[in-house]
Formats: structure tokens, sequence, C-alpha cells
């Protein structure tokens, strides 16, 4: 990335709220098991690895739409959707 373009969500590893909203009671529910001292720890490593999985796939599309839309506005307006 050169260093005058700014920085995506994937690049800073935050990603923005809204990627992270439809997932959100499904995020709660695994970080609830992961501090539950109850839970086996194969089943605490299972729901990290869940939350990690699925925010790094979040973070990837929410790059890959911005990128899409910095494209779209670049090109030609005869090439633009309608």
């Amino acid at each position: 990335m050169p260093p005058t373009e700014k920085p995506s969500a994937f690049h800073t590893g935050k990603p923005s709220g809204e990627c992270i909203k439809p997932a959100a009671p499904r995020y709660r529910f695994c970080t609830i098991v992961m501090v539950d001292p109850s839970t086996p720890a194969s089943t605490k490593v299972r729901a990290a690895d869940s939350v990690l999985n699925h925010t790094a796939k979040a973070i990837e599309i929410q790059d890959l739409d911005a990128r899409l839309s910095a494209l779209e506005e670049a090109a030609p307006p005869e090439n633009r959707k309608r």
C-alpha cells in the first residue's frame, strides 16, 4: 500500500461497526462461551477461532467494498452504473 493511501480496515485490523453488526449476537455468544469457566478448553478455542475468522472475513469484505467504490468513482461517467 503506497504511503499516500488511506489505510483500509483490513490493513488497520479494525473493522467498522457496520461489518460487525449482523454478527453481533453470534459474536456475543462466542465471547460468553470463551469466558465461562465451565466451558471446556477445546470449545473456548473453537469459539475464539470462529470470532477471529468471521472478523477477518468481515474486514476483507469491507476492504473490497471500499476499493470497489473507489474504482467505480474513478471510472469515466459513461462506464458508471446507472
